[in-house]
């Protein structure tokens, strides 16, 4: 029974139990409850634009969200034909692209119209659709998170994409490019190794025995999330104490998103695999209760907040890895060959900078260009240290009391304080009475 997985709380299809009639499923935000509607077909083509009509008929046509529907020219495609197409081109079996790029063209439709020319989208009809989709966000559906502009950058390049391809076809002529928002920074974070410990802890549990795996197989196979969730334990190759990871299944083809084979010799990794292959029951190395997983997200973040850790997203292993690399001297190509890369524009843009040889010898000119100049030092900018002379050793006499209090004692030592006691002289007799002096009176 398919599902398409969309943002929270939009509007879905599903197929209810026992009937084979598509039912379009959204969250009322209002009546705080899951809301049901037929779309009264059984084929998914005539679903889907039933499903588009909904969202659009949700718009309020009066607030910013929503312009009127575009003119469109009679010689040329609509947008939702030109949507509709380039949707149809994407591979089936890559879902999570295939699902963003459905709600993508959702949202597009919705807003610019179904009968819209595609010739028509000026660049000022694109600055009001990112306008608006930060003003409403997710709000529209229910949702409470506020849109991020990788999310409606993402929808521009579906835009950018479907019109390319139009053109390329011959369907329509030329168009005004898709722009897209700057000032975007790429995902940064990644674990220290005391981090990293942690985080192993706190997935070190019984109960999460399928974090522990994926954890430390997407760590050491500096993979994505789907590929690690969907390994099976054929995929798995036992090379002498090594192990040997087919991350792209057999007879699938390789995407734009290339899965390596990896070599894993770290031996609790390949012991934890090897235990793992032994008890999986799917025949997936990651599964729960005896069945794969498709998602580990919501688990994920659980054990990351209770590791201190709530920034630390599946896909930060992966750039984990990729840092560690980078810090201990690994050469870029092979950094990107590792990742899956076809060539190390990606891993210079993102990692070069942790490499310790990074413009080692711009920093070595510079540093002797500057040794050659005056320091502050020399300027008189700087106040010269002072320093501590050597304390000088006094002579001192034993029988001076004056200079032994001088040099810091309190008192001076009992026989330099009284120098009869060194000389044997008694100042008491032998009855142990002190014997009479001219002051005393008698």
């Amino acid at each position: 029974m398919p599902r398409y997985r969309s943002e929270r709380g939009a509007p879905r299809l599903d197929r209810r139990f026992g009937s084979e009639y598509w039912t379009i499923v959204w969250y009322d935000a209002d009546k705080k409850r899951m809301r049901y509607r037929s779309t009264g077909t059984k084929s998914q083509a005539e679903a889907e634009r039933a499903l588009d009509t909904f969202c659009a008929s949700l718009i309020d046509s009066d607030t910013p969200t929503s312009r009127a529907p575009i003119e469109k020219r009679t010689d040329a495609p609509t947008l939702e034909a030109v949507l509709r197409s380039y949707v149809s081109l994407l591979r089936k079996d890559a879902a999570p692209s295939l699902d963003q790029a459905r709600i993508a063209v959702r949202h597009l439709i919705g807003y610019f119209g179904r009968d819209a020319d595609p010739h028509q989208i000026s660049f000022d009809m694109q600055q009001a659709y990112v306008t608006a989709r930060l003003r409403t966000g997710n709000r529209r559906w229910g949702g409470s998170r506020p849109i991020k502009p990788a999310t409606i950058n993402r929808e521009l390049s579906v835009l950018r994409a479907a019109l390319m391809a139009a053109r390329r076809a011959g369907g329509i002529g030329e168009f005004e490019l898709v722009g897209s928002l700057g000032g975007i920074e790429g995902r940064t974070r990644f674990l220290t190794h005391e981090e990293a410990e942690s985080l192993m802890k706190a997935v070190d549990t019984p109960r999460t025995l399928h974090l522990l795996v994926f954890t430390r197989v997407a760590l050491a196979s500096a993979s994505r999330p789907g590929p690690v969730l969907e390994l099976k334990t054929d995929q798995v190759v036992v090379s002498g104490d090594a192990l040997i990871l087919h991350l792209n299944p057999f007879g699938r083809q390789q995407t734009n998103k290339k899965r390596p084979v990896v070599r894993i010799e770290d031996p609790a990794t390949v012991a934890l695999i090897k235990e793992a292959c032994s008890r999986s029951t799917s025949g997936y190395l990651v599964e729960w209760a005896g069945k794969p997983i498709k998602s580990i997200k919501k688990a994920f973040a659980t054990a990351m907040a209770r590791a201190g850790f709530p920034d630390v997203t599946p896909y930060v292993l992966r750039h984990t890895a990729a840092t560690w690399m980078a810090q201990a001297g690994v050469p870029l190509w092979e950094i990107a060959d590792y990742l899956g890369h076809s060539d190390t524009r990606m891993v210079e843009k993102v990692y070069a900078h942790h490499h310790p040889d990074h413009r080692k010898k711009s920093t070595d000119a510079m540093t002797t260009a500057l040794s050659a100049l005056p320091t502050g030092q020399t300027l008189g900018l700087l106040k010269k240290p002072r320093t501590k002379k050597a304390p000088v050793p006094r002579k001192v006499s034993p029988h001076n009391t004056a200079d032994w209090l001088a040099d810091g004692e309190t008192s001076a030592p009992q026989n330099e304080r009284n120098p009869q006691v060194s000389l044997g002289v008694s100042v008491v007799g032998v009855a142990g009475i002190e014997p009479a002096t001219p002051t005393m009176s008698t």
